[in-house]
């Protein structure tokens, strides 16, 4: 099987879960696209419904938590790295 780690970098900012939610949700778009011929059997090897996948294919963010992208990336075989920086702009 190919491997099919892939690097993004992105960057989340506070009050920008919507924006975050979309790029992650593209990315896990890809991801399955490219490891599976069917829904189904995506759905199957995540263990999620065909209708979530079938979301996630027209990049529909609602009702998906960032939590539960993050898994699916997982679930993918894709590791999460998590850095968080010192903001030096004042609040």
């Amino acid at each position: 099987m190919q491997n099919l780690q892939l690097s993004y970098p992105i960057i989340v900012e506070l009050g920008d879960v919507k924006d975050t939610k979309l790029k992650l949700i593209k990315i896990i778009a890809q991801l399955i696209g490219k490891k599976y011929k069917t829904q189904k059997k995506a759905a199957n090897a995540l263990k999620i419904d065909q209708p979530k996948v079938s979301q996630i294919n027209r990049s529909k963010i609602e009702g998906f938590s960032l939590e539960y992208l993050l898994n699916l990336l997982i679930a993918l075989g894709q590791d999460i790295n998590v850095r968080i920086k010192h903001n030096s702009k004042p609040a």
